[in-house]
């Protein structure tokens, strides 16, 4: 049976990212394998085979594998708190919902090259890797979840997709 794994741990952060807000910057050449997705705040590579699926609350969109419980979802909303860049903060948030936290680190690499958290954990049998960031005022947060077992099946992919999102101008 497949688990809805849409509305999990963000659920309490959704409030704080709903007022959307633009950014600049352009989206990456053609992959092999992937589609373009544009929405007015941002554009991304997906996989070409994934779907794509409202979730229901505005300024979300989730990206689903075609085959195993797997997805990648993209929230944002201009009214970023100010701890929203706070390792610690999202350290105590985080492990408060049940999420056994294996790795939090700083990265630039990601989100249109501005700073970021970049996080690992599992809560049950789902593994979750997450991406925070703010661009120009708007908060971002992009995570993978997948089961333990199919997580690494679809991770290059995830990768690619966090490479290519960029914000729009």
């Amino acid at each position: 049976m497949k688990q809805n794994l849409n509305i999990r741990p963000l659920l309490f952060l959704l409030p704080l990212l709903l007022i959307p807000a633009a950014a600049n910057q352009t989206i990456a050449q053609n992959i092999p394998g992937f589609s373009s997705y544009t929405n007015n705040q941002f554009t991304v590579k997906y996989p070409s085979d994934w779907s794509i699926n409202d979730t229901g609350f505005p300024n979300r969109t989730v990206f689903q594998a075609p085959t195993t419980t797997a997805e990648v979802g993209i929230t944002w909303g201009a009214s970023a708190p100010s701890w929203f860049l706070d390792r610690e903060a999202w350290f105590t948030n985080m492990t408060k919902n049940g999420l056994a936290m294996s790795a939090i680190t700083n990265d630039t690499n990601y989100l249109s090259r501005s700073h970021a958290l970049v996080w690992v954990g599992t809560i049950g049998d789902i593994k979750e890797s997450a991406i925070v960031s703010v661009v120009n005022g708007t908060g971002y947060i992009i995570t993978y979840a997948a089961d333990i077992a199919n997580y690494l099946r679809y991770l290059n992919q995830v990768e690619i997709m966090w490479k290519t999102f960029h914000v729009k101008s």
